[in-house]
């Protein structure tokens, strides 16, 4: 998401939640616990935004309902899971494991840092 000078995230961010799933907006605040930028403010870079959600039952729909979402197509937003470095590291290790297993076409997915591979 661009930014914009005095920005409400927040607003900004529960306004495209609520076109995603509008069964939530008499719950709204209940739902988000907060949203912010991270990083420090850099000229012709756009930072990323996090969500947190005040219940993983929350984050998991939400997630759901996007995977084909004509609204973030059209505002051409995505949702994901912020990895931490450390963790992002791990999976780069396993991650040839992972690929070649997905190529024989075996079921092969990531749970946090920790690789899977069903046979």
């Amino acid at each position: 998401m661009k930014e914009q000078e005095n920005e409400s995230m927040r607003e900004r961010v529960l306004q495209i939640v609520l076109k995603i799933a509008p069964h939530w907006a008499d719950k709204m605040d209940s739902v988000i616990d907060s949203v912010h930028r991270l990083g420090k403010r850099e000229e012709a870079k756009h930072r990323q935004v996090i969500m947190q959600f005040t219940m993983r039952h929350y984050r998991d729909e939400l997630w759901r309902l996007t995977k084909r979402s004509a609204v973030c197509k059209e505002l051409n937003v995505s949702f994901a899971e912020h990895i931490l470095p450390a963790d992002r590291e791990a999976r780069a290790a396993v991650w040839p494991q992972i690929k070649q297993a997905r190529e024989a076409g075996q079921q092969a997915y990531f749970r946090g840092p920790t690789g899977y591979i069903n046979e």
